[in-house]
This record gives C-alpha cells, sequence and structure tokens, in this order.
C-alpha cells in the first residue's frame, strides 16, 4: 500500500532516511560534540574541574535515553542502501564506518557512569547525585576510563573524518548522500523510483 503523496516519511526506505533517523543524526551529534567538547575542557578546567565534570555528566545523563535510543534505532533499521551514483567502494566503506560510530557511542554511553562509580564518586545530575551501586575499584576504573577515552578518540577523529565525507559527497561526487540526510523525498513517486532503482 503507497502511502499519500504528501504524507510525512518518519520511517526510513530503502534508499533514504526517514525524518525520525534524519532528526536522531543531528540532534545526536550536537549532543555528542556539546560532550566531547566539554569532557576535553575537564582537564584544563584547573580548580573549575569539578564544575566541567558535572555539566558533562548531567547532559550526558539527560540526553542518554534519546543517544540510547538513536543507536538501537540504526541498529535495528540498518543502513540504507547504495544509492545509484554513489560509489560502490566509498559505500562499502563508509557503511561500517557509521557503525562504528554508533559503536563508540554506547561505548561513552556504558562507560561514562562507571567511570565515576569504579572511581569512588557520585554521578552528577544537576543538582543529585547518585551514588555508585558498588565499592570502589581502581581496575575497573582503570578499564572502563581508557575505554571512555577510546570512545572519545574514536568520535573525535571519527566525526572529523565524517565532515571531510560529507563536504566530498555534497562538493565533488553529488551523489545524493547529504541530501538524504537532509530530508526524505518528498513525493511518493520519488521515493518509489529511490527504493526501486538499481544499485
Amino acid at each position: 500500500m503507497t502511502a499519500p503523496a504528501n504524507s510525512i516519511r518518519w520511517r526510513d526506505g530503502r534508499r533514504y532516511f526517514g525524518w525520525i533517523s534524519i532528526i536522531l543524526h543531528w540532534t545526536g551529534a550536537l549532543i555528542v560534540l556539546a560532550l566531547l567538547f566539554i569532557g576535553n575542557s575537564i582537564h584544563a578546567a584547573g580548580l573549575d574541574g569539578d564544575t566541567v565534570l558535572a555539566l558533562h555528566t548531567s547532559i550526558a545523563l539527560s540526553a542518554m535515553g534519546l543517544l540510547w535510543f538513536r543507536v538501537l534505532w540504526r541498529i535495528v533499521k540498518r543502513h540504507p542502501d547504495r544509492l545509484p551514483k554513489q560509489n560502490k567502494t566509498y559505500y562499502a566503506i563508509g557503511k561500517p564506518f557509521h557503525y562504528i560510530l554508533v559503536g563508540a557511542i554506547a561505548m561513552m554511553l556504558t562507560t561514562g557512569p562507571l567511570v565515576a562509580w569504579s572511581g569512588g564518586l557520585p554521578l552528577r545530575f544537576w543538582v543529585v547525585e547518585i551514588p555508585s551501586p558498588f565499592a570502589q575499584n581502581p581496575s575497573l576504573f582503570r578499564l572502563v576510563l581508557g575505554a571512555h577515552i577510546a570512545g572519545a578518540t574514536v568520535l573525535g577523529w571519527g566525526t572529523l573524518l565524517h565532515v571531510v565525507a560529507v563536504i566530498k559527497h555534497a562538493a565533488i561526487d553529488r551523489d545524493g548522500a547529504f541530501d538524504r540526510m537532509m530530508a526524505p523525498p518528498r513525493e511518493t513517486g520519488v521515493a518509489q523510483r529511490a527504493d526501486n532503482q538499481a544499485g
């Protein structure tokens, strides 16, 4: 059954992202970039380090539900198929690269609370402190802190490479890859052609 031409395309099609994916992508990107910036500022904050850390954890906890939804949505819905004009090799590289970024977000969400708790600190959530459910554990702290830093490194460099790839898609290749992250096809016929064209 075909959707009306003026219907809002919330879900992904075979070759395009729906509004849910697009909103999750841009909202998640803004939150992750803000957390990376604040997280990198903790060591440079001097006497205000505790305040910066509290801001970092408060924003992360506020956005945790949305970011987990963003991770699970992409895993369940998977990545759209290659567009007709997309280079096969670049698509084959880009698809797992996107999943690596999603996996790094999941790692950050998992290890973040464990870093505080295994280090003997409560989680600061604005004016509320969430105590650790277990005793301080230096071995676990070193492990999860290393994983948290690794996740941040992957996200930082991955975002930079992602921006370079976006510029290439939009300015050089002009293959439609950037356009489909801005809005889904508006007309039913366009969406059907996008889904049915051979790759």
